[in-house]
């Protein structure tokens, strides 16, 4: 089955409704700013890191060559399939550095909260993914880690990340290309990449479109994503 096919089926109803009505889908869960005060152990924690633009321009911010980026959108979508999903909108100029020691200090109060790794998910879009993978790169516990169009062209690798990792690019995006180069036979647990051609360039990922959406929900609950391919180890130097 096709992915657009699979997400007409799975997830297309979803992102309508989530877009036309601003409202939770049945079985969803909540959306959060910070970890709750009380921690599930049983529960997905997902950690969504947006893009640069957000914190430039609010949470609703507009491009003008790639439209909107809607994060209370995208971060419903994510929470579609009862995970805890928390969304902190960052301030403007923050350093990646000092967010991605805020999230090791997320991810660290989950585990303790007795969260096991495999249970917390962290997100990250462009700027995002940077943080995403710097926060991934300093800690020892292999956590799943989602980069969407995180690699731009020229960076070098690999990076070490002890993480179950799943990247996701748009081949029309200039800014963001495929992270086997950067991530792949760096020392994760695992890696995967998935290739979408919405034809939207980076702004694939500022609504939740099925194309991207449909197999990173599939990958954090446990489905193999329709379209993954394992990428293949680079040769040894």
């Amino acid at each position: 089955m096709s992915l657009r096919r699979r997400g007409l089926i799975a997830g297309r109803g979803l992102a309508a409704a989530l877009l036309l009505a601003g409202g939770a889908a049945a079985g969803a869960g909540p959306v959060l700013d910070s970890l709750p005060m009380t921690v599930d152990p049983s529960a997905t924690y997902l950690l969504y890191l947006h893009g640069r633009i957000i914190e430039d321009r609010g949470p609703r911010a507009m491009h003008p060559q790639w439209g909107l980026y809607d994060l209370e959108a995208v971060s419903r979508a994510l929470a579609a399939r009862d995970a805890i999903v928390v969304a902190r909108q960052r301030a403007p100029g923050s350093r990646v550095r000092e967010d991605a020691e805020a999230v090791q200090e997320q991810v660290r109060a989950l585990l303790a909260a007795g969260v096991p790794a495999p249970r917390i998910v962290v997100v990250g879009f462009s700027k995002g993914a940077a943080i995403a993978m710097l926060a991934a790169a300093g800690l020892p516990e292999p956590l799943r880690l989602v980069v969407l169009a995180g690699c731009a062209p020229g960076m070098r690798g690999p990076l070490t990340l002890s993480a179950h990792v799943l990247s996701i690019h748009e081949r029309s995006d200039p800014l963001g290309e495929s992270c086997a180069a950067l991530l792949s036979g760096g020392g994760e647990a695992s890696f995967t990449e998935i290739a979408i051609a919405t034809g939207r360039s980076h702004g694939a990922f500022f609504l939740p479109q099925d194309e991207w959406v449909v197999p990173l929900l599939d990958w954090v609950h446990g489905t193999d994503p329709a379209g993954a391919q394992p990428a293949e180890p680079r040769p040894a130097p």
